[in-house]
């Protein structure tokens, strides 16, 4: 399994130039009917060692709180960051005094002033100009950033095959004719496919191929739908994630369901029905393995939860020891790499060396944890993504669980985002911190700073 053969991925099927900032930002209407790790130009500056706030000038899986609303902007103070989260073409957003602010590569992603290049945190435009004030919550994966804000929708970046909602027309109109799709109390986006969770239903949209929007009709080479389809069997659900090709929630009842791809078992499900080439579970399946569950999160080709207890359990491709142990018991393939013979597992597995975990954060091949305001990390390490501050060289994958940057300056930290070449974490002074290797900018630590194996401060 490749992340590069990702990467390549999801730039072919964007396809897409810069398109003017109106048609960049409607707000969602509903409907009723992987071979190595890499990543990084090579060419960056690095900051491996920096490990005190401000020495630098930085999210997937859409950041997690408690919040039963998802309304981090209110919990945050004015001035602080709030929900940090990470598109995978190197960008950033997240939740800063009272706005979205995302920096990074800005080629369709950041619904700035200016179009393209690589621009410092700064203030994402609303559908009617001026700043987009008062967001609730932000999610950003692949090409795509959304924000809700008084229950509703709101998405910019590349139109990959309807994960904006829609690929032309006006700012801030629905989709088809028809209400607002309202109510919205979280939202994720994945890989060309986003859902909203409701407080009864969960409604998801964008690339169908695969079974990511569950119940659609039966999915067809580059079928997509601009329209909210609504996602069956998930009522009374708590909270909800989007991975590459693969949706996850954690049901009221403590369980996990998951649907979508399912060739390296990250949709949790033994058996699989037939999506076009790949495997995949078409209806959200309870995952085994797991009970009280609290959080999950959703990767490129893994998902990970966290329980009532405060353990963490991961299931479905392992060849980088993301599911923290070395060895399980299945062999998959992966239909994008030719001949490959991925370790595999349906089942949750628990991590070891991971006790008090409050939230959990995946990315291509990387999972991290939050416990006691400590942020650990493992898997794959290419990319620095574990933020050991190891030397140039020594980046093996590891499945023990390590502490980033121990000490200073990742103590207190409240939140976290795990992306295909870097992660960022919330602290509890307001900052925000990357490690990683973002050649687009996304760390946010100054100019020419695109790699470092331990964490520097976002810089405004």
């Amino acid at each position: 399994m490749s992340i590069s053969n990702y990467a390549r991925i999801v730039c072919v099927i964007a396809g897409l130039g810069a398109a003017p900032l109106a048609a960049c930002f409607p707000s969602v209407a509903f409907d009723d009917t992987r071979a190595a790790d890499g990543g990084g130009d090579g060419t960056s500056t690095s900051a491996h060692d920096a490990t005190t706030p401000g020495t630098g000038s930085d999210g997937g899986a859409l950041s997690a709180s408690d919040s039963a609303t998802g309304n981090d902007a209110d919990a945050a103070p004015l001035g602080a960051f709030g929900t940090i989260t990470i598109g995978d073409q190197g960008f950033t957003c997240a939740l800063h005094g009272g706005t979205v602010k995302c920096w990074g590569s800005n080629a369709d992603f950041l619904a700035r002033d200016t179009d393209g290049g690589v621009v410092g945190p700064g203030p994402v435009r609303g559908p009617s100009g001026g700043v987009f004030d008062h967001p609730a919550n932000v999610t950003a994966r692949d090409y795509t950033a959304c924000a809700t804000r008084d229950g509703l929708a709101y998405c910019w970046g590349g139109a990959n095959y309807g994960a904006r909602g829609r690929s032309t027309g006006p700012s801030g109109l629905p989709v088809n004719d028809g209400a607002p799709l309202t109510g919205i109390l979280d939202l994720t986006t994945g890989a060309s496919f986003s859902c909203a969770r409701r407080a009864s239903d969960v409604w998801c949209w964008g690339l169908a191929e695969r079974g990511q929007l569950a119940g659609a009709a039966s999915p067809d080479a580059g079928a997509y739908r601009e329209v909210p389809t609504l996602v069956p069997s998930l009522a009374g659900v708590a909270q909800i994630a989007a991975g590459y090709e693969h949706g996850c929630a954690v049901k009221s009842d403590g369980h996990v369901a998951c649907w979508g791809r399912n060739d390296l078992l990250q949709s949790g499900s033994a058996t699989s029905e037939a999506c076009g080439t790949s495997p995949c579970v078409k209806t959200p399946t309870v995952v085994a393995g797991i009970t009280a569950a609290r959080r999950v999160a959703a990767g490129g080709w893994h998902s990970c939860a966290v329980d009532a207890a405060g353990h963490v359990f991961c299931w479905g491709a392992n060849d980088y020891a993301q599911l923290g142990v070395t060895v399980v018991d299945r062999t998959c393939h992966d239909i994008e790499v030719a001949n490959s013979n991925v370790g595999c597992t349906e089942v949750a597995m628990r991590v070891a060396g991971v006790e008090g975990a409050t939230n959990v954060a995946v990315g291509g091949d990387t999972s991290c944890a939050l416990a006691g305001g400590r942020v650990l990390c493992w898997g794959a390490n290419a990319n620095h993504q574990l933020g050991r501050g190891e030397a140039v060289g020594d980046s093996s994958a590891d499945a023990k669980p390590v502490e980033v940057a121990p000490g200073v300056p990742l103590e207190g930290a409240v939140d976290l985002a795990v992306g295909l070449f870097y992660a960022c974490a919330r602290v509890s002074d307001g900052g925000a911190y990357c490690w990683g290797s973002a050649s687009g900018g996304g760390l946010g630590a100054g100019p020419g700073v695109t790699e470092a194996s331990r964490a520097v401060r976002v810089q405004l």
